[in-house]
């Protein structure tokens, strides 16, 4: 009797961890679309191949929002973003993407964020991060989930 409540425990105990998962419940996993969509996404860093990297100092000027049918907005610095999206299990493209066309200041990551996003071929997520990586081994975009 006494394994028997022993073995009963030790299965609940393993259902409570397995439902616990290794993130936030409802959070962003690779490979399911769903989950990456419908919050914002903020820029944290844009790898190039060629070891160059560029970081904002103000992540809430680059977003992106992947919305419901294959819509997305978002910020490029002092203008909007807006345009259409295909989204699957691995892949991930971007356009043809608008923007308003409001001058930035002088050091402005708009047109690296653009460039960037009218290359990106696949998704993952790391950490709770959005790894997006561009067309031929060009780099990749990582962006963090804005906070809530």
């Amino acid at each position: 009797m006494k394994t028997a409540a022993v073995t009963g425990l030790s299965v609940l105990a393993l259902a409570a961890l397995a439902a616990c998962g290794h993130g936030d419940a409802g959070g962003p996993t690779s490979g399911q679309p769903a989950t990456i969509t419908g919050f914002e996404w903020r820029l944290v860093a844009i790898q190039w191949a060629d070891g160059h990297a560029i970081r904002p100092a103000d992540p809430s000027g680059y977003v992106l929002e992947l919305g419901p049918e294959g819509r997305v907005r978002g910020q490029a610095d002092c203008n909007r973003l807006m345009g259409t999206y295909m989204l699957d299990a691995s892949r991930v493209q971007f356009g043809p993407l608008a923007t308003t066309r409001m001058a930035c200041p002088p050091g402005s990551l708009a047109p690296d964020w653009l460039r960037a996003l009218g290359s990106a071929s696949s998704w993952l997520v790391r950490d709770g991060h959005l790894i997006v990586a561009l067309a031929a081994d060009a780099g990749t975009i990582e962006l963090a989930p804005a906070p809530r």
